[in-house]
């Protein structure tokens, strides 16, 4: 479904929020201050139940990952997320295996892919590639957006990260595997995510931003990290010499945290100068 058929199911087809404060009514079924839907929101995990429908035998768990987070995504686009930045975390338990999005099908005759498999490109890749197109729409629409995409996977299994790795690269996402949700490898983490300073604002930013510029003798080369090109017209800063992310001397960093780093490339363009 497109983000704009998903807003008509929902109801928020005709949401007016003209001053951009995510408050028309339509959205407030589904968005709200935390003061608002705490208690309503640890009854709804107090009230979890492991998945009511039975995997036939045979078959992989019906997983619809690239679904949910179309939906979740065409929602704070709804809510003009642009201008503020928000995050959608991405608990995974197993590949996907229904709808945009899937690496593998239901019936485990079909061998999930493998590295060997990708780079000889056998037939159990061919999910791969309408995947990767899905996911690298979706991480384009979330960047636009404001939107950082998280990813916490407990599997022993493979879930299609390489996939959706542009979902996280192109938005400044986290990315945290474990073999289980119960294991403090996931735990930690998931608690650390989030820690707040002591003005009581969690520790990360949104919407961030670099740019790079240079003295005559150097140019910009490219960068390599979690980053999107922001596209520029040709200036004096940018090297015809590629380096990671290059054509360009600005970039997009989505989500950010004191951790975050990125590695800039220069091209030396006069060595006369370095002589002297």
């Amino acid at each position: 479904m497109t983000p704009q058929e998903i807003k008509s199911q929902l109801g928020l087809g005709q949401a007016s929020d003209p001053l951009n404060q995510g408050n028309s009514d339509a959205l407030k079924r589904f968005l709200v201050p935390v003061n608002e839907c705490e208690f309503a929101l640890n009854s709804i995990l107090d009230d979890l139940q492991p998945d009511p429908w039975p995997t036939k035998q045979g078959n992989r768990p019906a997983r619809c990952t690239g679904t949910a987070l179309n939906i979740a995504i065409s929602m704070l686009e709804m809510a003009g997320s642009a201008n503020r930045g928000s995050r959608i975390i991405n608990l995974m338990g197993g590949a996907v295996t229904m709808g945009p999005g899937k690496i593998v099908a239901e019936e485990l005759q079909e061998k999930i892919r493998s590295h060997l498999d990708i780079m000889k490109n056998r037939e159990n890749t061919r999910h791969l590639k309408p995947a990767v197109k899905f996911y690298t729409e979706c991480a384009e629409r979330a960047q636009k957006a404001g939107i950082v995409l998280d990813v916490f996977v407990a599997s022993v299994d493979q879930v299609g990260v390489i996939e959706m790795k542009s979902c996280i690269e192109m938005t400044g996402g986290f990315y945290i595997m474990t073999s289980s949700f119960g294991d403090p490898v996931f735990k930690e983490s998931f608690k650390k995510f989030f820690e707040v300073d002591e003005n009581g604002d969690l520790k990360m930013g949104f919407l961030a931003q670099v740019k790079a510029f240079t003295s005559t003798d150097f140019k910009v080369s490219g960068a390599i990290g979690q980053c999107a090109p922001i596209k520029v017209p040709a200036n004096q800063f940018i090297s015809s010499t590629e380096v990671g992310i290059g054509q360009t001397n600005q970039w997009y960093l989505g989500g950010i945290d004191r951790n975050k780093s990125l590695a800039i490339f220069y091209d030396i363009t006069s060595t006369q100068t370095l002589k002297q």
